[in-house]
């Protein structure tokens, strides 16, 4: 048997061949991986600058859309179809709030609890049937005390708002109390916290809502348990001037008119 020795050229050329292969396809895999991780930073650069123009949005927004500054007392009703423009989020106890002040109201209450006090929001949104529920049975409490049925629903005023005047239909407005005692009398004033809630509120756009020495403004009994968003800059005016809601809302009309 007769055998063929191989031309070493062909070795060359099959070697070259390989190494050229090798070449292309480690280009091609690097390639790939540099397109993949370009595409990924680009993703992620995209939804920082998302999360960034959200936050900037959201705080422009608080400084000129009036949602947060809807006034609704005695003499004003609530909006005609406001409830329908709502978007809720469900607190524990089946409590509702408006979920555009949701983030700041759930970061006041962990705050306060990681100052070691236990506040529990009882009350938010509240549908025009219930605050009539609410405000017919203070009335017949007046009665049982002897008031005639005008006398009891003056006392009643004080304490509930007729239905569709109530700051709780606006889901902007919520009572909290120490969960150790959630009955809302002005002695809770004393616990510790409301008294954190009264230092500290204005920071997350929060503010009492009816103070003790605005009663003849606001109409309400002073409530130390009923706190009102209103975004952080109305909150902090308000409450570095001692100003209530009415009188706030009154002074930017009057600005804007002059």
């Amino acid at each position: 048997m007769r055998y063929h020795r191989a031309n070493p050229a062909i070795y060359y050329i099959l070697g070259a061949a390989a190494a050229g292969f090798l070449v292309i396809y480690t280009t091609v895999a690097i390639t790939g991986k540099i397109s993949t991780f370009m595409r990924a930073r680009k993703a992620a650069e995209a939804a920082k600058t998302a999360v960034v123009s959200s936050a900037v949005e959201s705080e422009e927004e608080e400084e000129t859309e009036p949602w947060m500054l809807t006034l609704v007392n005695k003499d004003n009703k609530l909006p005609d179809g406001y409830t329908r423009k709502l978007d809720f989020v469900k607190l524990r106890g089946d409590v509702w709030v408006d979920e555009r002040m949701y983030p700041q109201l759930q970061q006041m209450m962990d705050d306060c609890r990681a100052a070691g006090y236990h506040p529990i929001v009882i009350s938010g949104y509240r549908t025009i049937a219930y605050q009539e529920k609410l405000f017919n049975t203070e009335v017949r409490k007046y009665l049982r005390e002897g008031y005639s049925q005008e006398g009891a629903v003056i006392e009643a005023e004080k304490l509930q708002a007729h239905p569709g005047y109530s700051e709780h239909h606006l889901a902007l407005a919520v009572d909290i109390l120490p969960e150790s005692n959630q009955y809302p009398t002005q002695e809770q004033e004393k616990s510790d916290e409301i008294k954190w809630l009264m230092a500290n509120c204005d920071k997350y756009g929060f503010i009492l809502r009816y103070p003790k020495d605005k009663e003849s403004v606001t109409g309400i009994f002073y409530e130390p348990w009923h706190y009102r968003y209103v975004g952080t800059k109305a909150a902090k005016y308000i409450t570095k001037h001692n100003l209530c809601l009415e009188e706030y809302v009154q002074m930017q009309a009057q600005e804007s008119s002059n």
